[in-house]
């Protein structure tokens, strides 16, 4: 199941106190730099299923195991990050993908408990810890 909603919206609802967490540092860093509620479209998306990569790829309009430009899978030469930022956090990935410079974008959190296993070796070596 991909949940899904703006990011102080996501705030409100979110019951995972690590996630709702994450939250209110990027609401706290985009006030702290002038940015109103409506100035950005942030999605913010809790993955919970065995599916991960096809959720993501629903959501994003291409898979996280495959990078945008070049076409190259996970685990091929040629496959390179292309995501502005990949957090490890105790329970979730944390995975910022910005669309252009228009101000919108998605965090993505993927679970480390749920998660199927090729997207995990990918957040996992490609990931930076918090």
């Amino acid at each position: 199941m991909l949940k899904g909603s703006m990011l102080k919206e996501m705030i409100d609802v979110c019951s995972d106190m690590e996630v709702k967490g994450i939250l209110r540092g990027y609401a706290a860093s985009l006030e702290a730099q002038g940015f109103a509620e409506g100035d950005l479209s942030i999605g913010v998306y809790l993955l919970d299923t065995t599916d991960c990569s096809d959720s993501v790829g629903v959501l994003w309009g291409f898979s996280p195991l495959v990078n945008r430009w070049s076409g190259a899978h996970f685990k091929t030469p040629g496959f390179h990050p292309y995501w502005e930022h990949l957090i490890e956090h105790h329970n979730w990935f944390e995975m910022l993908c910005l669309e252009g410079d228009g101000g919108s974008g998605s965090i993505t959190f993927i679970p480390k408990d749920t998660a199927d296993e090729e997207l995990l070796q990918m957040c996992r070596l490609f990931s930076q810890r918090s």
